[in-house]
């Protein structure tokens, strides 16, 4: 093409980015034409000549050369087949000469042009020993002429192998293609290009600040590479990633003694945060090597050591929270990745731990400065937690050999700053929070917020505890003292609040693994201590019954301190109840009431009645004190006794507050679901007068979160213990008069969306929901059950618009879902479709905050399907047309769900396991009404099933895999040609080459080889043409295609068993043989 044509399409080109990049608002016409004329460049038949033109010209114009590059770099990746090795070099050529002669690009410029050298490089086609030489030549010929740029390029190089979607550029490329330039470049390129930049950064005191970022910058990509070249990768970019295997080719450079000497002094070459950041990372990353990936011990042991000698002259304080994260993140690796610390010196171990829980105890002080601050990056807070996790794994048994006393004293010393953290001064250097502190936290539960720290600072009090616990039960106690002067006062303090907040949380944890509602454990290190302080203390039972009934002469009780530590809290419940009668309320706190109730829940749990318990009994030896305190049939009962007390007394006055509301019927619930406890329970008098107030006071109940109420129910209704007069008088007392009745009333109609009708409808669901999940067997109460549960459609439809009343209603019919028995279940399959039926409302669109709704809807069929598993098991051949009717509503209920599980929903990983643990159920069990599902719908599942198979959370796989093997079988058995067929033969190439690539994990290799076995068998032609495929890709090595053609025939041979489990079992066994062989060998190939 001639200057001349090509000067008026260059002269538009520039033209319409001068205009695009104007200052100037522009109308949306001006700028579509403009962005129209920029990228119709990458079309034009000539579009080579023309940039090399516009690069010529316009050199000084830098808006005009990034656009010139783009427009040429998506041409070369369009027309690249079309292309020859000559072009293409000579296009490499010029852009690199163009760097150099034009030094003054903007940066922006540079980037985009070593990026489109790096893209050149990706596509060759050469072979892999050309394609290292021609990558290293070029990246040391530009080292030896500018530093800078040559660290640039092998950024650009390595950001482009590694393929992440973040980063690296569409080519056109399959995945698979991706994968096989990336396992090429690691093999051969990738070290090389390490030592490369280890050279540029041995001259750090020679580059200047710009050279020494891009260096260390690169330093820190290429420790960082994954190496794992499989697609399944690029379907989880999100990992947390712990540990770093290079592999061996990297050896010789990671055990050059002279590498971590060199990092650590870079150090004294950084100028600013970003770059300190990035070469604790590099850090971080050397800390984290795994133990295979040393050939032996003495390897190991050789570089930890130096890595601990150089760690410890280098941090020996905190300067600020950058550091901070730093240190925490090297520590918690090298916890994680390195447990042979008795292969060390000793001294040096001591040195090092020595230095950690120094370190550990700097970042507590700073972190509680840190919480004062509304700020989303809270690094003291992610440094803390990250060294107390650390700590969990350096405090293993296997550590002990540096003696209980070094390791208590330093434990103690942590446990100290942590809790001077929590604490307002002049104890500890918790600073006071403003208002707006406050209200920013309100949101968050202290003891969910701060779990992890809280459990792991109790590994570390524990090693201690002979110390700790007597540290919080002075701290405790003295806290206690002020409160009682200051109610006597009628006054209050926040931070004496929050002191005895935090002194809970610590106690709970300390003496009881936190465990949500389920039964826990006395952990092992309590245990012992307990059982050693039994034969030095009073552990007399009027000792101990004083101590927590005769609060006057407590301190003067010398027993147990896990005991007395649970006495104190008892003590702190009676002073509060004291305040509560007396209307105090107003001066007491509820954070504290509610992290008071919680304590007494997990106390609860893990030791009252667990000496009665002979399973507990024999897994455990009990110390003296802690029978005598916790057995019901010695103070257990009393303890009962006071526990019920406070359960109600709370729910009669804290019943403004919704939290301790909840945690009080959680502490009900632990009473009662344990037989010892509820043996002394139900014969409270507290119980039969709570019963009486709740029963006859209705208004009561609506003072309460009106999600709770079905768990009151459910304990009351436990208290009945079989008694099936009791529990149908309990049930009616609550429920009948205030619901049933209420809906047959003329006026309901009229008044259903007063707010008052709509609180006592929410109220009185909530509590027929509690009759539901206490399971009676008895068939009058299921009667009565029924009449309530038929209602439920009418009311769905009534309030519609009303999410929680919908929501009341989902968590009921779920709930119905499980506990119905067999013979009733066709009456609740009516009430199920119905409310599928006017579930279509979700199928217009859901958004991301109707997850809820329909978390609840995926449960109640689920459940409802696992249900008609049980009902096809109890009901004859002579109900076979309820049972279809049942399959149907299941069928059904997946058809509505699919309508709604938008992109963003697949996001919700609980809310996706459902959905796919549903797939699974309808292919094992109604497989032949697939067929009934819309065209769309059906796509829909089958393509979800599909790329289900590969996905990164191994749940989901395995769902996949099973509900595609039952398809597979049921084509199988019934000679199905229809879309169940079509989908089986699509599904077959995308198993068989996701086993070759490692994106389907092995850790389900028996699913995949079931579900290849049935899928081979249907389609025994098609898997031939697939390994007729594989040899063709590798027939320019004969040897591969030999030994590929060696384990085809092994995996495909005729298996002579009869059985079809035996023949599954064989086909699994050779094809893990086959994968094992077969895909290691291609990573190399």
């Amino acid at each position: 093409m001639s200057q001349v044509n090509a000067g008026p399409i260059i002269v538009e080109f520039v033209h319409a980015i001068q205009v695009f990049n104007s200052p100037k608002s522009l109308s949306d016409a001006e700028r579509q034409r403009a962005e129209e004329v920029i990228t119709s460049l990458k079309h034009h038949s000539n579009v080579f000549q023309i940039c090399q033109e516009i690069l010529n010209r316009y050199s000084k114009h830098d808006q005009v050369i990034f656009y010139t590059i783009t427009a040429l770099r998506e041409s070369l990746i369009n027309k690249w087949p079309s292309l020859s090795d000559d072009d293409v070099n000579c296009w490499r050529e010029l852009l690199f000469h163009y760097l150099f002669e034009h030094k003054d690009l903007a940066g922006f410029v540079v980037e985009q042009i070593l990026r489109l050298i790096a893209i050149v490089f990706k596509q060759q086609k050469c072979l892999q020993s050309a394609l290292y030489k021609d990558i290293v030549h070029f990246c040391e010929q530009t080292l030896s002429l500018s530093i800078y740029l040559g660290c640039q390029l092998m950024y650009a190089v390595v950001n482009e192998f590694i393929f992440l979607p973040s980063n690296a550029s569409n080519l056109g490329l399959t995945l698979e293609g991706h994968m096989q330039k990336k396992k090429i470049f690691q093999n051969s390129i990738l070290v090389r290009l390490l030592v490369l930049t280890i050279d540029v950064l041995k001259q750090s005191n020679r580059l200047s600040n710009v050279e020494f970022k891009k260096a260390i910058l690169l330093f820190s990509t290429l420790l960082n590479w994954d190496f794992t070249v499989s697609a399944r990768v690029v379907l989880s970019q999100i990992r947390n990633k712990t540990s770093f295997d290079p592999g061996v080719s990297w050896r010789s450079v990671i055990y050059d003694e002279s590498l971590l000497p060199l990092i650590f002094s870079l150090k004294h070459a950084i100028s600013d945060e970003q770059t300190l950041h990035i070469w604790f990372i590099c850090l971080t990353q050397l800390a984290s090597l795994k133990g295979d990936f040393f050939s032996n011990t003495n390897d190991k042991v050789r570089y930890y050591t130096q890595l601990l000698c150089f760690f410890n002259e280098t941090f020996t304080q905190v300067t600020d929270n950058l550091t901070a994260f730093g240190i925490a993140s090297i520590v918690n690796r090298l916890a994680i990745n390195f447990s042979s610390w008795f292969l060390l010196q000793k001294e040096l171990v001591y040195s090092s731990f020595r230095l950690f829980s120094q370190l550990t105890c700097a970042v507590c002080a700073l972190f509680a400065e840190e919480e004062l601050v509304c700020d989303d990056e809270q690094l003291y807070s992610d440094s803390l937690q990250l060294l107390l996790a650390a700590w969990t794994l350096l405090l293993d048994s296997k550590n002990f050999y540096l003696g209980q006393d070094f390791l208590g004293d330093i434990c103690y010393d942590m446990a100290c700053a942590y809790l001077r953290c929590r604490l307002a001064p002049p104890d500890g250097n918790r600073l006071s929070k403003n208002e707006a502190v406050e209200i920013n936290e309100m949101d968050d539960i202290d003891r969910e917020l701060f779990r992890d720290q809280l459990d792991s600072i109790a590994v570390i009090m524990r090693v201690s505890i002979s110390k700790t616990s007597k540290l919080l039960i002075a701290s405790l106690q003295s806290r206690i003292r002020k409160l009682q002067e200051l109610l006597a006062q009628k006054t209050s303090n926040d931070d004496l609040f929050e002191d005895i907040h935090w002194l809970l949380l610590l106690s709970a944890h300390l003496i009881g693994d936190h465990t949500d509602g389920e039964v826990g454990s006395i952990p092992q290190d309590v245990m012992d201590y307990s059982l050693t302080e039994s034969d030095s203390v009073n552990s007399s039972k009027d000792a101990i019954h004083s101590l927590f009934l005769n609060y006057a002469a407590a301190h003067n009780v010398n027993t147990d301190s896990v005991v007395k530590l649970v006495a104190v809290i008892f003590q702190l419940s009676n002073l509060e109840n004291d305040a509560l009668f007396a209307s105090l309320d107003k001066h007491l706190s509820p954070q504290v009431g509610s992290t008071l109730v919680w304590t007494l829940g997990i106390i609860a749990r893990v030791y009252l009645a667990a000496p009665d318990n002979p399973t507990v009994m024999q897994a455990a030896e009990f110390s003296k004190s802690l029978l005598i305190t916790f057995s019901t049939e010695r103070l257990g009962a009393t303890l009962i006794e006071f526990l019920m007390r406070k359960v109600h007394i709370n729910l009669m006055l804290w019943s403004s507050d919704a939290l301790i509301i909840d945690d009080s019927l959680d502490l009900f619930s632990a009473l009662m679901e344990d037989r010892f406890r509820r043996k002394v329970a139900v014969s409270s008098s507290e119980l039969d007068e709570m019963i009486t107030i709740f029963s006859e006071n209705f208004e009561y109940l609506k003072s309460l979160p009106w999600n709770s109420c079905h768990i009151l129910m459910k304990n009351v209704l436990r208290t009945a213990g079989g008694k099936q007069d009791l529990f149908i008088r309990l049930m009616d007392q609550f429920f009948l008069d205030h619901f049933l009745n209420a809906l047959s009333s003329p006026l309901f109609n009229k008044n259903c969306h007063n707010s008052n009708c709509i609180q006592t409808t929410m109220i009185s669901l909530q509590l027929l929901r509690g009759v539901v999940i206490t399971n009676s067997n008895s068939a009058d109460v299921w009667k009565r059950i029924l009449e309530g549960v038929e209602k439920v459609p009418y009311l769905f439809s009534i309030y519609s618009n009303y999410n929680e009343v919908e929501l009341c209603i989902l968590q009921l019919v779920a709930d119905c879902a499980i506990t119905t028995p067999s013979h009733h279940y066709y009456k609740l399959s009516r009430v199920c479709k119905s409310i599928l039926d006017q579930s279509l409302c979700f199928s217009n669109g859901v958004d991301f905050e109707n997850h809820e709704q329909l978390t609840l809807l995926l449960d109640l069929v689920n459940n409802y399907s696992n249900g008609v598993i049980s009902a096809n098991i109890f009901l004859t051949c002579e109900n076979a047309v309820e049972l279809d009717e049942m399959s149907t509503v299941v069928v059904f209920g997946l058809q509505q769900i699919v309508k709604c599980m938008t992109e963003s929903m697949l996001r919700l990983p609980t809310l996706t396991l459902a959905f796919y643990n549903l797939i699974v159920t309808v292919c094992q069990l109604h497989c032949e009404k697939l067929n009934l599902l819309s065209d769309e719908v059906f796509q829909s599942i089958t393509n979800l099933l599909i790329t289900g198979t590969t996905d990164c959370m191994l749940a989901i796989s395995k769902y996949s895999l099973e509900a595609s093997t039952s398809i597979a079988i049921h084509c199988l058995e019934e000679s199905r040609k229809d879309k169940l067929l079509t989908f089986c033969q699509k599904l077959l190439p995308h198993v068989y080459n996701g086993l070759l690539e490692r994106s389907i994990s092995r850790n389900v290799s028996q699913t995949s080889g079931e579900c290849l076995f049935y899928l081979i068998k249907l389609f025994p032609e098609d898997f031939s043409q697939l390994c007729s495929a594989l040899l063709q890709h590798y027939q320019h090595s004969q040897q591969t295609v030999e030994i590929l053609s060696a384990a085809l025939n092994s995996l495909t041979a005729p298996i002579n068993e009869s059985g079809k489990r035996q023949a599954i079992q064989i086909f699994s066994n050779r094809l893990e043989t086959f994968l094992e062989n077969v895909c290691g060998f291609l990573q190399i190939v």
